[in-house]
């Protein structure tokens, strides 16, 4: 049986593990660029403590999710509405 990584991260949230860190794109975008070839970057705000982690622990991973926030609340809300 394939586990999906969204799977992993949620069991990782059910226990509150701390290694997990949010950094919203609403509030710590700093920065876009369109690049060559269809590949542009973007530059994001995190704490010092996240750099330094990265920085000192190789096993460290970093990923960005995009999300449709209005989708996203729409799906919490039935979520929230579920389990009362």
């Amino acid at each position: 049986m394939k586990i999906d990584n969204f799977s992993v991260l949620s069991k990782m949230c059910d226990r509150n593990d701390t290694s997990i860190k949010l950094y919203s794109g609403n509030t710590n975008f700093i920065d876009a660029n369109m690049g060559k070839d269809n590949w542009g970057n973007v530059n994001m705000a995190v704490d010092n403590g996240t750099i330094m982690d990265i920085a000192s622990n190789n096993r460290l991973s970093i990923c960005l999710l995009i999300y449709d926030s209005d989708v996203f609340e729409k799906v919490k809300k039935e979520m929230e509405d579920e389990t009362f």
